[in-house]
């Protein structure tokens, strides 16, 4: 079941703007600076276009085709630049610049909200196909999947900035069944750069080999009871689900 007015496909749309979109300002007086605003729709006293739009960037090949597929049926303007990555290196590719129609995008942020800001908002009211698909397009935008020799599935991590879309991350990732542990990623050589966690997608149990054991002693102890019979903690890196515990489980 769906809160979100929006189909599965603008569930993925909304998380490749929460990934490698771009949300243009807007004008809040566009009547009232009507007079101001130039030729193209930029108001001066803002700084804000009347009308923003929302653009999505990409220079991978195979995401660049998946973004044409997924755009398929959208209105939208496609460019293509060279510019290089924030480290100096040559892109991959070419720089495409995918930028939807002024009219579509404001009505799919009037019925979605904010792909950035709102992002935690929007997972909460996701159906679960649409939050699969918001969940695969944040990865196919800002993670990788890495396959290593003896594991049927690859290893995949997903990067994000401390924020709402980071949050809305981790709890998609644990809602859809999976385990995730976000660590802050460390930036050798470059500290001018913005903070940056990892979030990966691990297996929703934890082995024995992964934990230790340790007498705890007696003491008083909170007991959780909910409804449902679970509930989910988080402990600095880790999310994870818990039972409910009764006080009679306790001699």
């Amino acid at each position: 079941v769906s809160d979100l007015d929006v189909t599965v496909r603008e569930a993925a749309l909304l998380g490749w703007i929460a990934g490698d979109g771009h949300v243009e300002r807007s004008c809040p007086t566009p009547a009232a600076c009507d007079a101001r605003s130039r030729d193209r729709g930029v108001c001066a006293r803002h700084r804000a276009r009347k009308s923003p739009s929302v653009s999505i960037a990409q220079s991978k090949p195979e995401m660049v085709a998946k973004l044409r597929v997924l755009l398929d049926g959208v209105p939208h303007a496609e460019y293509t630049g060279d510019r290089p990555t924030r480290t100096g290196k040559e892109a991959v590719g070419p720089r495409h610049v995918f930028r939807l129609d002024h009219r579509y995008a404001r009505d799919l942020l009037a019925r979605a909200g904010h792909p950035k800001d709102d992002a935690d908002k929007q997972v909460r009211a996701m159906s679960a196909e649409q939050r699969a698909a918001w969940l695969e397009a944040v990865t196919d935008a800002e993670g990788h999947r890495l396959k290593h020799d003896g594991l049927t599935k690859p290893q995949v991590t997903i990067y994000q900035q401390p924020g709402p879309v980071l949050e809305a991350i981790i709890l998609a990732v644990y809602l859809s069944g999976l385990r995730p542990r976000a660590l802050e990623s460390k930036r050798d050589g470059h500290t001018e750069w913005q903070p940056e966690w990892s979030v990966r997608l691990n297996n929703p149990f934890v082995t024995m080999a992964g934990l230790q054991r340790e007498d705890a002693g007696r003491g008083s102890v909170w007991c959780v009871t909910t409804e449902l019979g679970s509930w989910t903690a988080r402990h600095e890196e880790h999310v994870f689900d818990c039972g409910s515990i009764s006080p009679r489980d306790f001699p």
